[in-house]
Order: C-alpha cells, then sequence, then structure tokens
C-alpha cells in the first residue's frame, strides 16, 4: 500500500491539497472495506463533486 500511495502522491503532489490527497490515500488503503458499500461510494463521489477544482479549463 505504501508503493501505492506514493505514486498516487507524486502524480498530484503540485495539483492536489494535502487533505485530500490524505483521503485519497486512506480509501486506498481500506479499500476492501468498502469495496461493496455503494452508499458510501456515492458519497464520497458526491464529496469530491462538490469541492472547486484548482485547474480551470479554458475554450478558444
Amino acid at each position: 500500500t505504501f508503493s501505492t500511495m506514493r505514486r498516487i502522491k507524486t502524480w498530484n503532489r503540485s495539483t492536489m491539497s494535502h487533505e485530500k490527497l490524505s483521503n485519497l490515500c486512506m480509501l486506498n488503503v481500506h479499500k476492501k472495506r468498502f469495496k461493496d458499500d455503494s452508499e458510501f461510494i456515492e458519497k464520497v463521489i458526491n464529496r469530491f463533486g462538490q469541492q472547486t477544482r484548482g485547474l480551470q479549463f479554458l475554450f478558444d
């Protein structure tokens, strides 16, 4: 699990807050516990969807 957390941290280091990164790592570590809990998964998706993005897209 530490190698997975290291890959996630490397990929998202500059674009993600520490809190969000920690939450994603905790989800990865405990993924077996929540694998079949669809209500929990929906709550996580909604929570991440409500947060503002640090990246803005520009269209010409």
